[in-house]
């Protein structure tokens, strides 16, 4: 399924312009791929090397990286990038570190998490809605979404990254984050529970 400018309103819901609508890209992989994604990404933007310059931001994450910091930076990149239109982050593999604070940056409307991104051309083409992400890919994040959007009718987007990227005992002390790629009915399950509960 490709995604129009109609499908990518649901990122930017305030999003007025014409048809052609443009979100900041963030690239959260191990290093050095996220630079070499981005490397691709602003030969993909060569017509307008502004866009490349504005609208793409790179995290190369090593190793040793401490989460608490590098999720901290992640977000002040996700500010510079997001100029009301919304922000796609994308990452390699979740599970890892740069999964993890990738998913501590999912907001609802505002910032969308694809995991799996190894094709440097999809970079670009992704931004610019000529393609989407693999099936696989895009089934997970339209379950992230959904997960999201349940919540956010009920708490704040800092608690709910938190919620995404935290141990939860009904997912057997795992990260929703980690499980919804392969049991997203029961993360909505442990959501709802986490309604409930107040």
């Amino acid at each position: 399924m490709r995604w129009d400018a109609s499908e990518l309103a649901h990122l930017a819901p305030h999003n007025s312009r014409g048809s052609s609508i443009m979100i900041g890209v963030l690239i959260v992989a191990h290093t050095p791929l996220a630079s070499a994604l981005a490397a691709s990404a602003s030969h993909v933007y060569s017509c307008a090397p502004e866009r490349a310059e504005s609208q793409v931001r790179i995290l190369d994450v090593t190793p040793d990286a401490d989460v608490t910091a590098t999720v901290e930076h992640a977000r002040q990149l996700v500010t510079e990038i997001n100029t009301g239109t919304g922000v796609l982050v994308l990452t390699d593999v979740f599970g890892a570190t740069p999964g993890n604070v990738a998913a501590r940056l999912a907001e609802s409307g505002r910032v969308a998490v694809v995991a799996g991104v190894n094709d440097a051309k999809a970079v670009g083409q992704w931004a610019r809605g000529l393609r989407s992400p693999h099936p696989d890919a895009e089934r997970r994040l339209r379950d992230a979404y959904q997960v999201v959007g349940l919540l956010i009718e009920y708490d704040e987007p800092e608690t709910i990254r938190a919620w995404f990227g935290g141990m939860n005992p009904h997912l057997g002390d795992q990260a929703p984050a980690l499980v919804v790629a392969t049991e997203p009915e029961h993360v909505l399950q442990a959501a709802q529970a986490f309604i409930a509960s107040g």
